[in-house]
Formats: structure tokens, C-alpha cells, sequence
């Protein structure tokens, strides 16, 4: 073998062994991540759904006395909340409780304020603040009154709910990566995947937040005030979902 066919060798191995490497890693990440996995098929939401959104009663899907049995916490009023196009949910008031749970970043929020799953670019200096501000209005339209304080919200997304179920996976992916030491905007990443909850379903152990989709839905709960979060939020959710079939 002459010795320049021996350099051209030594030369492709080291160039394509690397390469190799950095594309099998970043295939796997890609792939792990659902960057890489289409959206779902686009699924129209049923009626009922469809219905409770547009008339702002996403309250009736789970009524407050129905929500006080199953925390053990009297439940005062569920407030309606309009979010935007295709999207509304519920506030669900209760005493406030003498020691306030720990703020925590709301993962649903997140995805509430970035526009399409085009734009998933996470500036974690902005990301509290722009939560803050939308749990700000959160405050604001339910009105609360002395010693009373949000116990748990709902969301209900009845227009590309599966855009919104990718917009989840690439964040899961992508908050890691830029979230710049700080560990709260980094722990959003870490969901639970919940098999046998509907079609899909992740809880975020940081967030305190159950997302589901169902059929054309995408339901999020935030439970970040209540104990024992991710089981009250299983039992919730497995209360809610079958109201939102036809």
C-alpha cells in the first residue's frame, strides 16, 4: 500500500469518525426530544369541547364542589378565563392558605405566550417575567378579595392542540440548553411522560402542571398550590377527559 493511499486513510478516518459521532448524538437528540417527530395528525375537537370554550365555561367541566371533594379544600367560586383564540379555562378560588406555596414557573404559561411552534426560542431572562405577568391577570380577573387566593387553574385548547403537544416536546428539549444557570427555567424540561392518561400526557414535577391531550383537546392543570400534586391531577384529569367527548 503506498504511502499516500495510507494518509488519504488515516485522513478519512479521522474526519468521518467524528462527524459520525456528532450526527448519531445528534439524531438520538433530536429524536428523543420530538424535534424530529411530525406533529400530530390534526384532530378537530369535539363539540362539547368546542362548546366550553367559546362560551367561556370551561368551569363546567369541573364544577367547584366537585373539585372541593376530591382536594378536601372548600372551593368559593370557579372564575371563567378567556386566554385567546381557541383557548379558555377556569380560576378556581379558596381561602388563601396561611403558608403560600413557592412560586413555580408555569410551563403551560410558557407555551401560552410563545406565538407558533416556529418561534420556540426561549430567552430565559424574559421567561419569569413574562409568567409573572400572566399570572398577574390571572389575579386581576378573578377579582379576589381579601384572604382569598388561586388554588388551581385549568386550560382548554380546542384549536391545534396537537401543534401545541410538539410546541411541549421541543421545550422539554430546548429549556436545558438555554437556560443560562438559571435551574427553575431548567427543570421545566424534565416532564413526566403518563401513559394510559389519554391519547398523551406529561406531568412537570417543577411546574406542578398535568398537560393531556385528548382527541382534538389540549388540557393543562396547574396544581402548584395543592399537596401530592401529580395524583390529585391524575384523579382531575380522569374526571375532566371523559366530559370532553361528543
Amino acid at each position: 500500500m503506498s504511502r499516500t493511499l495510507v494518509i488519504i486513510l488515516v485522513i478519512a478516518v479521522v474526519i468521518l469518525v467524528p462527524t459520525t459521532y456528532v450526527f448519531y448524538k445528534g439524531k438520538k437528540f433530536l429524536e428523543e426530544s420530538g424535534l424530529m417527530e411530525p406533529a400530530r395528525p390534526a384532530v378537530p375537537a369535539t363539540a362539547k369541547a368546542k362548546a366550553a370554550v367559546e362560551k367561556e365555561d370551561v368551569c363546567s367541566l369541573l364544577p367547584p364542589k366537585e373539585l372541593a371533594q376530591a382536594t378536601g379544600v372548600p372551593i368559593l367560586r370557579g372564575v371563567p378565563h378567556s386566554v385567546q383564540r381557541g383557548q379558555a379555562g377556569c380560576l378556581y378560588v379558596a381561602k388563601a392558605p396561611s403558608t403560600p406555596p413557592k412560586p413555580a414557573i408555569s410551563l403551560s404559561r410558557l407555551l401560552d405566550w410563545m406565538p407558533s411552534e416556529k418561534s420556540v426560542n426561549v430567552d430565559a431572562k424574559n421567561v419569569e417575567k413574562q409568567i409573572l405577568s400572566m399570572k398577574q391577570k390571572e389575579t386581576e380577573a378573578a377579582r379576589l378579595k381579601e384572604g382569598e387566593a388561586i388554588l388551581l387553574t385549568t386550560s382548554l385548547i380546542v384549536e391545534r392542540a396537537n401543534v401545541r403537544l410538539k410546541m411541549l416536546k421541543m421545550l422539554r428539549a430546548i429549556l436545558p440548553l438555554g437556560s443560562q444557570g438559571k435551574e427553575e427555567v431548567e427543570a421545566l424540561g424534565n416532564t413526566e411522560p403518563l401513559p394510559g392518561l389519554g391519547d398523551e400526557a406529561y406531568f412537570s414535577p417543577a411546574a406542578q402542571e398535568l398537560y393531556v391531550i385528548h382527541g382534538g383537546s389540549f388540557l393543562s392543570i396547574d396544581l402548584n398550590a395543592l399537596p401530592d400534586a401529580r395524583n390529585k391531577g391524575l384523579a382531575l384529569a380522569r374526571t375532566v377527559l371523559p366530559r370532553l367527548l361528543d
